[in-house]
């Protein structure tokens, strides 16, 4: 499975639990303060091992589940702007890893994604959309409104087969190739990327790399892949190329008395601690 259809599953999800009026509160009209407070609220109540690279990539490195609940209860609320910016205006994007955290808040399954991740039955119900295929209930007529293609097709199978088997034999035609296109996007998914599922961070930098990759100097850990953040965030090393037009455009931090710039905002790739902040005029003026 590709991210790209990982996000529909999870924002579609989002979606129907956000039409049928079943969100928690802190998710209705969401503030950071609020799904930093949710998180809390998930960790305590239904803690897994399962979302521990998650964890880890988001809060930080910890040994046991009260360590990350005690992370989740410190972490600063601007962690949650991005996802919240999102949640707000979903025509803006955001960044795989936000997109496993709502995952997480919201309780989808499956988690965590992965490249071998497989679907059972996944129909196409409206174009562009996937979903989690729901087991079929019995009807006694068909659906009211129709598109030409599936006309044709009623047809087609009326020619040679019975009314009475025409919805049963079509789904079955229907569920077989979409199985078939699944499994023949896994192979090619798998040939072309490999088993690189994580990445690390390289000081400059993430480069993908596979998941029992181990750094060299122990410094960075792997964490799981995240194609956005791949591909587009990397510390800014000259600061003379800052101009005002990177005000809240660049992401920067304070470590040792002195601010890291970053490209675009993420985890904090050295100390997941503490989150990167957009870059502010004060912070450009007096930045010795």
């Amino acid at each position: 499975m590709y991210e790209r259809e990982y996000r529909e599953l999870v924002i579609n999800d989002f979606e129907k639990k956000q039409a049928a009026g079943i969100l928690p509160p802190e998710l209705i009209a969401p503030t950071r303060k609020s799904l930093r407070d949710y998180s809390v609220k998930v960790c305590t109540e239904r803690y897994k091992s399962k979302d521990e690279p998650l964890l880890r990539s988001f809060f930080g490195k910890r040994d046991n589940p009260a360590a990350y609940l005690i992370a989740v209860q410190n972490a600063d609320a601007e962690s949650f702007r991005t996802l919240n910016n999102f949640l707000r205006d979903r025509s803006r994007g955001t960044s795989f890893i936000n997109i496993s955290l709502l995952a997480w808040m919201i309780d989808f399954e499956p988690r965590p994604f992965h490249e071998n991740l497989k679907i059972e039955a996944v129909p196409v119900n409206d174009p562009g959309r996937i979903i989690i295929n729901e087991p079929e209930t019995k009807t006694t007529k068909p659906p009211t409104v129709r598109g030409d293609k599936e006309q044709a097709g009623d047809k087609a199978v009326n020619f040679l087969f019975s009314t009475k088997h025409t919805f049963k034999i079509k789904w079955t035609y229907v569920i077989v190739l979409l199985l078939f296109l699944l499994t023949a996007l896994y192979f090619v998914s798998k040939d072309s990327a490999g088993d690189k599922g994580c990445m690390i961070w390289t000081g400059e930098k993430y480069q993908q790399v596979e998941c029992n990759h181990k750094s060299e100097d122990g410094r960075f850990s792997v964490v799981p892949l995240d194609t956005p953040v791949l591909r587009g965030f990397k510390k800014i090393l000259k600061e003379d190329t800052l101009t005002a037009n990177s005000i809240g455009k660049v992401f920067c931090v304070k470590t040792n008395g002195k601010y890291d710039y970053y490209t675009d905002s993420a985890a904090n790739p050295v100390n997941p601690e503490r989150p990167l902040r957009p870059l502010t005029h004060f912070i450009m003026n007096n930045n010795e």
